[in-house]
């Protein structure tokens, strides 16, 4: 029991380190969850940063699609450096690309 715990212990203190030592000194970043995936797409020298963001929620008028969509709006309207481009891909196009 005592091994058990101690193994995991160890497991996550590496798990902790690996992440801390991904997420320092990056300048671009990519963020994924379960329904979209998103990269910076460019950075000019003016601040102006392009997002582009593929989505297995084609409509964007109601459900989970209309709430992404206003995460997305409110995002911009706070931030106006930043576009976020939107590619939204039905459920086998977007797994076909999100493999590659």
């Amino acid at each position: 029991m005592k091994l058990k715990r101690m193994s995991a212990l160890l497991l996550c203190g590496t798990m902790l380190a690996g992440t801390l030592a991904s997420c320092s000194g990056s300048s671009s970043s990519a963020a994924t969850s379960d329904a979209t995936a998103a990269t910076a797409e460019s950075t000019s020298t003016d601040g102006a940063v392009t997002i582009k963001v593929f989505s297995n929620l084609t409509d964007r008028t109601s459900g989970q699609g209309l709430i992404e969509q206003t995460l997305f709006d409110s995002y911009m309207e706070e931030n106006p450096n930043v576009t976020i481009e939107v590619e939204a891909l039905d459920d086998e196009s977007y797994k076909t690309k999100f493999k590659a």
